[in-house]
């Protein structure tokens, strides 16, 4: 129920917006600076999705059409856009299977965002064109260097823990082996994001002190990027990887931990789960190799001191292009 209460504040929140001028919005930004935004990914689940970059746009007054040119997105390695309604849930989406430039979406008249999930190794987050009913909303334009941002803002909540969010997600997380059905389906809605159908999803318990091994074959490397983040049992990131590796060795965690991989469609290919049930084996153990995936930096993806030092000369800024 306070799952529930919250998302629907933050929902209303967002429709208190309705007159202000309608732009852009990074999930970094919306966290940092939203209502109710920052909290919003911990009450739903362990969501926080440490490789892709977000933004969103809305609410939108919508008549009929909904149309979106996403030449600016061709760049990335995957990409996912949501159309979502008043209460956020998604009523249409298109993805990186798909060829067509320009993405039309009839919608109930009413209230409607836009949201992108975007995958990229570059820094930089591009957003699409928006128009509804033929009226241009938003021009097509990049925030630069927000992975950077973002991978600064994980690293300083990297690992917290909260006795609040330790009870919120309890239910969640005690039962990921249950045998009851009901409560796996439950756990697992909570662990699995919204509108990612291309995506596959691979999740579990590592107790502490043990070491997780996932194997990766080389077909689904050629079709589909592989992400792995831990998390600790108040939902926050712990470490994530990109894996490229076939035999991957993790380090075990000092106490316990949830994983959560993703396995995201390469640009223009498709994966399924028997893809994944046939390329990606998962082993949990106690003598793992002390060895990472050569382009990885314990505890996470990215060499931080470093990072946060470039990112405290970034300006946020957001420019049309």
């Amino acid at each position: 129920m306070l799952r529930i209460g919250i998302k629907r504040l933050n929902t209303y929140s967002k429709m208190l917006a309705i007159e202000k001028p309608t732009i852009w919005v990074t999930g970094l930004g919306t966290a940092q600076n939203g209502p109710f935004g920052y909290f919003l990914p911990y009450f739903l689940g362990p969501r926080w999705n440490c490789a892709a970059m977000t933004a969103s746009i809305g609410p939108l007054k919508v008549k009929k059409v909904i149309t979106i040119d996403t030449i600016n997105l061709m760049g990335a390695d995957s990409w996912t856009l949501l159309i979502l309604d008043t209460d956020l849930k998604p009523i249409a989406r298109s993805v990186t299977t798909q060829t067509d430039r320009i993405r039309s979406f009839t919608v109930p008249e009413g209230n409607h965002w836009v949201m992108i999930r975007y995958y990229a190794s570059n820094n930089h987050l591009p957003v699409p064109e928006v128009r509804t009913d033929g009226k241009l909303i938003a021009p097509r334009g990049i925030f630069e260097n927000e992975q950077l941002k973002y991978q600064a803002f994980l690293d300083g909540i990297r690992g917290n823990t909260s006795m609040f969010f330790r009870f919120l997600h309890l239910h969640s997380f005690s039962h990921i082996d249950t045998p009851v059905q009901q409560h796996r389906d439950q756990s697992k809605q909570q662990f699995l994001p919204l509108g990612s159908p291309e995506t596959v999803f691979r999740f579990g318990r590592l107790p502490a002190g043990e070491a997780l091994f996932v194997d990766v074959s080389e077909e689904l490397y050629q079709r589909a990027k592989v992400y792995i983040v831990f998390y600790n049992t108040a939902s926050f990131p712990v470490a994530w990887h990109t894996l490229e590796k076939n035999r991957n060795s993790l380090l075990p965690m000092p106490s316990k931990a949830f994983y959560l991989i993703r396995t995201v469609p390469r640009l223009g290919c498709k994966v399924t789960e028997e893809t994944v049930d046939k390329s990606l084996n998962i082993t949990v153990g106690k003598h793992a190799a002390s060895l990472l995936p050569s382009n990885t930096h314990h505890p996470g993806i990215a060499d931080f001191s470093k990072t946060i030092a470039e990112s405290d000369r970034i300006k946020n800024g957001f420019r049309s292009k």
